[in-house]
């Protein structure tokens, strides 16, 4: 559970992948949404036995969405050992407070997901990469990081699509600009480089750009770009000024 789902969705596809074989997953597999599911057909799937395999995977995901999910206080105290529950808890976590939330800390894991620090987004990148032993340039990592944002999923989903081409063993801006298809003249770097020069036609000439392909240029992403930059200049205004 946590505000990071990369890492909840990742865990959950190993578990998706690995635990049971794909000729018994028909019987001894089952995925519900919080928000489609009743609690009361997740517990009775709980306590059914495995077919053909000795265990059973059982994933609820959106599980923050799952009304009463307190009903299930009494399975987590005395769970089924041939069934493997995964609870995908998103965006928000359990109240410590509660009975389900000690029952679990007593009894189960707890795997909190938490989201990284954008000043490690960078190291993020260069150690996914060195799993695949790709190596990545400064500004490569820079360019991506502008360009994406801090959505881990979205910068891994970029990142494989680079990495589809096996002959590639070295990331660069160049090829990011290429593949991921951000403009050399119209992107974010540009953008901040025209307003910090006040140069308000090339601004808006990029702006423009942007509009008219809003699909790969969010405006969510621009604002958040744009605010980033800006309050990086007021911290180093104001550092400057406590030097004095």
């Amino acid at each position: 559970m946590g505000d990071e789902p990369y890492f909840i969705d990742s865990i959950t596809k190993t578990a998706i992948d690995t635990i049971i074989p794909d000729e018994d997953k028909t019987f001894n597999q089952a995925i519900f949404y919080g928000r489609d599911s009743d609690v009361n057909i997740i517990l009775n799937e709980l306590k059914q036995y495995p077919f053909g395999f000795h265990k059973r995977l059982i994933i609820i995901r959106e599980a923050q969405h799952l009304k009463n999910i307190e009903y299930l206080e009494n399975y987590f105290e005395k769970p089924q050992v041939s069934s493997i529950l995964i609870v995908c808890y998103k965006n928000k976590k359990l109240d410590k407070r509660k009975k389900i939330y000690k029952i679990l800390e007593s009894n189960h894991v707890i795997f909190n997901s938490q989201k990284i620090y954008d000043n490690k987004i960078a190291d993020w990148i260069r150690k996914y990469l060195e799993i695949k032993n790709i190596v990545i340039e400064p500004k490569a990592c820079s360019t991506l990081i502008e360009y994406i944002g801090n959505d881990l999923s979205k910068i891994s989903n970029e990142i494989n699509k680079l990495c589809s081409d096996s002959s590639i063993k070295k990331i660069t801006n160049d090829l990011i600009n290429d593949q991921i298809g951000i403009s050399k003249k119209y992107n974010l770097f540009e953008l901040q480089k025209s307003l910090a020069k006040k140069d308000k036609n090339k601004a808006l000439i990029i702006m423009n750009y942007f509009a008219a392909n809003a699909n790969k240029n969010p405006s969510v992403l621009i604002l958040s770009s744009i605010f980033n930059y800006y309050n990086k200049l007021l911290l180093i205004k104001q550092i400057k000024k406590n030097q004095f």
